[in-house]
C-alpha cells in the first residue's frame, strides 16, 4: 500500500493564475510552481498518495507514456523533498 504524502508544516502556499507560490517559512524561501507542479501540490495537500497522483497525471496526459510520468514525479517528489516541502 502506498502513503500519502503531505506539506510539510512550516510551507504556506497561494494559488495564482500561473501555478503556485510556496513559502517556506522555516528557511525564508519563496518556490513557484507551473501548472503541472501546482497540480501534483493540489494532490499533496490533499494526502494523495503517490499512486494516486500518477492515475491522475495519466489521465490528463494520455499522451505522456506512463513510464515516464512516474520517472518525472519521481524527479519532482524527491526535489520537494530535499528542499523539506514535503514529508514522506
Amino acid at each position: 500500500m502506498e502513503f500519502a504524502m503531505k506539506p510539510s508544516a512550516h510551507t504556506h502556499t497561494t494559488v495564482e493564475r500561473d501555478g503556485v507560490v510556496i513559502l517556506d517559512s522555516k528557511h525564508g524561501l519563496v518556490f513557484a510552481l507551473n501548472p503541472i507542479g501546482a497540480l501534483i501540490w493540489e494532490g499533496i495537500e490533499k494526502s494523495q498518495s503517490k499512486e494516486d497522483l500518477v492515475r491522475k497525471l495519466t489521465s490528463r496526459f494520455p499522451e505522456v507514456a506512463p513510464s515516464r510520468l512516474v520517472q518525472d514525479l519521481d524527479c519532482f517528489l524527491r526535489t520537494l523533498a530535499d528542499k523539506n516541502l514535503i514529508a514522506l
